[in-house]
């Protein structure tokens, strides 16, 4: 299965979130997390951001996690007027054909249409492995 996991995501799992926690726990043999250069760099600069206050050890351990489940695909467009820091993510779950877009950025859920990507949150994502 293909998915796009949001940096909200990730920094939910830093910070301790159990629901987080329950979804990369959850990932499978068959799970690929997709990413570009954009996500990649974001994912990076985002765990790394003082002010979050990330232990090393733990960006290490989520990084190490999307490493062993990493699906490179290129960077595409994406036409999309809510937040152009999205871009990136939804272009990527276009090109990846990608099965899931878990975020919990509710922003995100009205590009819907313009995928056959589902976007989901992490409790309905967990929730369709049920």
């Amino acid at each position: 299965m293909n998915l796009v996991i949001d940096t909200n995501i990730l920094i939910k799992y830093a910070m301790g979130d159990d629901l987080a926690r329950e979804l990369f726990n959850s990932l499978t043999i068959d799970d690929n997390i997709c990413v570009n250069d954009g996500i990649l760099n974001e994912y990076k600069l985002i765990l790394q951001r003082k002010k979050l206050k990330i232990a090393e050890e733990i960006q290490s351990e989520i990084m190490d996690i999307i490493k062993k489940k990493l699906e490179k695909y290129p960077d595409g467009e994406f036409k999309f007027n809510k937040d152009r820091e999205d871009i990136k993510f939804l272009s990527c779950a276009k090109i990846s054909n990608a099965d899931y877009f878990i975020s919990e950025d509710k922003a995100l859920f009205s590009a819907q249409w313009k995928l056959n990507t589902k976007i989901v949150s992490m409790a309905e994502f967990l929730d369709s492995r049920k």
